[in-house]
């Protein structure tokens, strides 16, 4: 049941986080001007999207070993901190 819940909670939040990283792409697609190099913004949104997936799929095949409650629990409040790391990073 603790799996289902965090796998819930996990992939709500990786929706949101793509949907910010697809309007990063649509933006920088849509507004070439305001960029020197409108591809390399688009490929940075990109880059974001494969880290957010990458990130989800790992600690889903993670998660999915372990047996204990409180160690579900620990994966998914370390998740959330990772994934917050990268707003920061771009």
């Amino acid at each position: 049941m603790a799996i289902l819940v965090m796998s819930f909670g996990l992939h709500t939040y990786v929706i949101k986080e793509t949907q910010v990283c697809i309007g990063m792409m649509k933006f920088a697609l849509n507004h070439p001007e305001r960029f020197h190099r409108p591809y390399f913004a688009f490929f940075v949104g990109l880059a974001r999207l494969w880290i957010v997936y990458g990130v989800q799929i790992s600690n889903s095949i993670r998660v999915v070993g372990l047996c204990d409650v409180i160690d579900i629990i620990i994966g998914y409040v370390a998740v959330m901190a990772l994934l917050e790391i990268d707003k920061f990073t771009f």
